[in-house]
C-alpha cells in the first residue's frame, strides 16, 4: 500500500492493515511511475523498519518537505523524552537496514542494474 504520510501510531498502522496490505510504502509507486515514463527498468527492494505495534517518533516538524532534517524541529523532539526510545529504536533499525540494502545494491549493480 502506498501512502503520502507516515503512519506513526499503532492505530494508524492497524487501519492501513484493513486494506489487506502487509506493508506501507511512501516512495516506490512514485519511483516506479517515473521509471515507466522514462522507459527504464527498475527494481524496488524495501526493508521494514517498524512493526504494526511500534510507535514512530513524531517527525512531522523534524523533516522538511525535501526529506531533510530541519533543525527547527529538533528542539521540540529532544524536549519530549517519550520520543527518545522510538527515535533510538528507529535509528538502530535504520543502520541495520542500510547494511542489507547496500548488499542488495551491490548484487544488482553486478547484474547490470543501477
Amino acid at each position: 500500500m502506498s501512502v503520502e504520510e507516515a503512519l506513526c501510531t499503532p492505530q494508524a498502522k492497524a487501519a492501513g492493515g484493513t486494506s489487506g496490505a502487509v506493508a506501507v510504502d511512501m516512495e516506490s509507486a512514485a519511483i516506479g511511475e517515473g521509471a515507466v515514463l522514462a522507459r527504464r527498468r527498475f527494481a524496488v527492494i524495501r526493508v521494514i523498519l517498524d512493526a504494526v505495534g511500534d510507535r514512530l517518533p513524531e517527525t512531522s516538524q523534524l523533516i522538511d518537505s525535501t526529506g531533510r532534517i530541519g533543525p527547527a524541529g529538533l528542539a521540540p523532539l529532544l524536549c519530549r523524552p517519550a520520543q527518545w526510545v522510538p527515535l533510538l529504536l528507529a535509528a538502530r533499525r535504520f543502520r541495520r537496514a542500510r547494511l542489507v540494502l547496500n548488499r542488495c545494491a551491490s548484487i544488482l549493480a553486478a547484474e547490470g542494474l543501477d
